[in-house]
């Protein structure tokens, strides 16, 4: 009977058992071709080996990698450190003096620099065997310490990273100036005689001829310097060590010729006499040519061969500042008045008078250095501006009261009696005017005409008021004189001593004088000041009162 499903193939046949069981095909995948047992081992080993030297180089790529990064990041490091290190300080590889200043800071630098230049020097020999050792100063070098630090400082400061780079050097010279005259004053002086120099022309002012005057110079022996200046070249290159040299000399002209000192003294003498101050209206000034020769600077440099004529402009201002008010200005004068214990004017002591002071000294030096610079004439305008006087009181409360009918003479501070005197007065001592009478001026000494008379004391004293009977006059020194009126006075009488004893000025006729002795005539010099009013009272005895 028929099955309902067939074996594994449908292309049996029906009347077929069907196959045995070993001999059933399988569907399943072809088998390689086999492979020896040994060839299977090695192919495991390769594969392994391949792997574990991947696994290391793996490995020493990240290790290589750590080490260079490590090795970048100690070098930027390092990098900036030393960046940081010499920053403000000396970079490496410079060198100054021979050695090395490398990380020096600026304030070592200042000391280095200025024991290279004391160690600095020059033995000089000329060809007759004399011998000097000089400095670079005796030899007109001016260094610049601080220029020289400076440039040490910056040396290979632009190269950046080359900075650093202690292989490359740079060595730094001393930064300085040289003076060829002084080189020459020095070697002059130290090996040529005085006789035996060259001499350059000069110009001078000549007070007596009122004008700039030459005076020619002459020719003499100097030392050949290319040598010396060659050798100063190389200190400046390197200092800090000795440097010997030779030198010959040679016939020298003179260093400022005849000629250009004639021509500044005739420049000079030009200008004399070319300057006028004036404040317009009254004061005209010559500036005299002794005045503008004390501003003028004559200034020789012998390398050049001139003579620079210039003006000082502060002399010329300190000048016109004594000058300017002398000439154009005034002082003015305070005005003294005397008054009384109320406030009245008794008297002008001294009379004030109005100032002027000069507006514009400044000025007036530029427009005169200006001028003479120029070479030109010039009027200079000077202006002024009024100063008012001041003014001052002084108060007197002292007083005096001649008694003629006693004949004394009575002081008074203020109401208070200070002291009295006896003196010899005749009514001619009153004066004519009805005005108020006060004492006006003092003197210690003064000339007064005397008239002789027939007194008991055998002279008497009087003015030119004296009486016309006086047998006749002559000037005598009077001491202690104390004036007041118009023409009066209080006098140290010594040649009327018996008529202020007797109070009779009928016989010793005292004209207008006011007799005292010597010690009281003293005492109303010293105290009774100018505005010391005066007073008469009584009338002239006939005889002595006393």
């Amino acid at each position: 009977m028929a099955e309902s499903g067939r074996g594994p193939s449908d292309d049996w046949d029906d009347g077929d058992e069907g196959p045995d069981v070993e001999d059933t095909a399988r569907f399943e995948p072809a088998e390689p071709d086999a492979l020896p047992l040994g060839a299977i081992a090695d192919v495991a080993d390769a594969d392994a080996v391949a792997r574990r030297e991947s696994h290391r180089q793996t490995i020493g790529l990240i290790i290589f990698a750590v080490f260079a990064v490590l090795l970048v990041i100690v070098g930027v490091g390092g990098y900036f450190g030393a960046q940081s290190y010499f920053s403000g300080r000396v970079a490496p590889g410079v060198e100054f003096a021979g050695g090395s200043v490398s990380g020096r800071t600026r304030s070592e630098l200042s000391g280095i620099v200025r024991n290279a230049v004391s160690a600095t020097s020059l033995t000089l020999t000329d060809s007759k065997g004399k011998k000097v050792k000089a400095s670079l100063k005796d030899l007109g070098v001016t260094v610049n310490v601080g220029g020289t630090v400076k440039a040490i400082l910056a040396a290979k400061s632009g190269e950046g990273i080359r900075r650093l780079n202690p292989l490359e050097r740079v060595d730094v010279p001393l930064k300085a100036t040289t003076d060829d005259t002084v080189l020459a004053e020095y070697l002059a002086g130290r090996f040529v005689a005085k006789s035996d120099r060259p001499v350059a022309s000069s110009v001078s002012y000549d007070s007596d001829s009122g004008k700039f005057v030459v005076d020619g110079g002459s020719t003499g022996s100097v030392a050949q310097t290319f040598a010396i200046t060659d050798a100063i070249d190389a200190a400046i290159e390197e200092p800090g060590g000795s440097h010997a040299v030779s030198f010959r000399y040679e016939r020298g002209g003179m260093p400022i010729s005849i000629d250009t000192a004639d021509k500044v003294a005739a420049e000079a003498n030009s200008r004399i006499g070319t300057i006028t101050l004036t404040d317009g209206d009254k004061v005209t000034w010559s500036v005299p040519a002794a005045q503008i020769a004390s501003w003028t600077v004559l200034t020789p440099h012998e390398g050049k061969g001139t003579i620079a004529l210039s003006y000082d402009r502060q002399a010329i201002g300190a000048s016109l500042d004594k000058e300017l008010p002398s000439r154009f200005g005034k002082t003015a004068v305070t005005e003294k008045d005397v008054v009384d214990s109320s406030g009245k004017v008794i008297l002008v002591d001294t009379k004030g008078v109005d100032g002027l002071r000069v507006t514009n000294a400044s000025d007036v030096a530029d427009e005169v250095h200006d001028a003479l610079t120029s070479g030109g004439s010039s009027t200079v305008r000077v202006d002024t501006a009024k100063v008012s006087h001041g003014k001052t009181t002084v108060t007197v409360d002292v007083s005096l009261v001649v008694d003629l009918s006693k004949q004394t003479v009575t002081a008074y501070k203020g109401k208070d009696k200070a002291a009295e005197f006896l003196v010899c007065a005749s009514g001619k001592a009153t004066g004519s005017s009805s005005e108020d009478i006060y004492v006006t001026d003092h003197a210690k000494s003064a000339k007064l005409s005397v008239t002789a008379s027939s007194s008991s004391s055998g002279s008497s004293g009087g003015t030119g008021d004296s009486s016309p009977s006086s047998s006749g006059t002559s000037g005598t020194t009077v001491q202690w004189v104390s004036y007041f009126g118009s023409s009066q006075a209080f006098v140290a009488a010594t040649w009327d001593v018996d008529g202020i004893a007797s109070g009779d000025p009928a016989a010793s006729k005292p004209g207008a004088f006011v007799e005292m002795y010597p010690s009281d005539a003293q005492w109303i010099v010293e105290n009774c000041p100018k505005g010391t009013k005066v007073t008469f009272t009584g009338t002239e005895p006939s005889k002595a009162v006393r």
